[in-house]
């Protein structure tokens, strides 16, 4: 199959759209003054803070600075995003599902572009009175990421099984990053379960 030198211009080009517009948005809040910050968003279930460093890890997410070793954990994330990158957007033959997968993936690239060259995320959004999400701090990038991927998710042209274990998958990790599942051995085997059978052969398929 021949390189598609177009295909990979307009896959970069959705892609840093998105990634454009998390950046910009974390260089602006920086510039805000508190009250500034309080006029963007009313209301007090969501507002926009003083912006905070997260460094990011397994676990996650931690506002300490971390000890070295976290690099690697960055450089792990950079290459999961430039996979995602390929099996979202760049391996994509409908070029408008390709605009839905590059939602996440700048997103991703943009929490990325921000570990790689400064070591930490800028978190600015938070949640309040939330219950189990309540001070959740995030930003724009995480917004694109856990938003996206459903609607990728819903609007590819898997199974309907498939679509529900992609879902499924989806609602684990972010419970697991939030802290709503607990850090044990056993979600982790029931979250490479929902793996295994979202891998698993069809046996229509394999009759065909």
């Amino acid at each position: 199959m021949p390189f598609d030198i177009s295909k990979l211009l307009i896959s970069l080009l959705l892609v840093c759209t998105f990634m454009t517009i998390d950046l910009w948005t974390k260089r602006e809040v920086w510039k805000l003054d508190s009250s500034s910050r309080a006029s963007l968003i009313s209301g007090d279930k969501v507002t926009i803070t003083a912006p905070v460093r997260n460094y990011g890890g397994p676990g996650i997410f931690s506002h300490d600075t971390p000890d070295q070793s976290f690099r690697y954990w960055h450089i792990f994330v950079a290459l999961t995003s430039l996979a995602c990158f390929w099996c979202l957007v760049l391996s994509d033959e409908r070029i408008w599902h390709s605009a839905i997968g590059a939602i996440s993936v700048g997103g991703m690239w943009g929490n990325v572009y921000e570990m790689l060259i400064y070591g930490s995320v800028t978190d600015f959004i938070r949640l309040n009175g939330s219950g189990v999400l309540n001070d959740l701090t995030f930003n724009v990038a995480d917004v694109f990421i856990f938003a996206g991927l459903p609607l990728f998710y819903l609007t590819s042209e898997m199974r309907p099984y498939d679509k529900l274990i992609s879902l499924l998958l989806h609602v684990s990790i972010f419970g697991l990053i939030v802290s709503i599942l607990p850090s044990e051995p056993s979600v982790y085997i029931a979250i490479g379960c929902l793996y295994y059978l979202l891998i698993w052969p069809d046996p229509e398929e394999e009759r065909v």
